[in-house]
């Protein structure tokens, strides 16, 4: 994750047409006009070695509102 550019994310997803959505365990800036839906933390492996994890928090980010569909 650290080496991910959000800004560039961000941007990336509000260029596309139709709907999307995107996983991500923070919410970048720029993610205004989205819904987002927490969900239970969960262990997520850290950084590929074996036995490292962490407990976070996953935000479904998306441009519709979920109940539509």
């Amino acid at each position: 994750m650290n080496t991910i550019d959000h800004e560039a994310l961000v941007d990336g997803l509000a260029g596309l047409e139709g709907d999307w959505i995107c996983s991500d365990e923070d919410l970048p800036e720029g993610f205004e006009d989205v819904y987002v839906l927490d969900r239970d933390e969960k262990r997520f492996i850290n950084n590929g070695k074996q036995g490292s994890s962490k407990d976070a928090k996953e935000r479904l980010v998306m441009n519709f509102d979920p109940e539509r569909v």
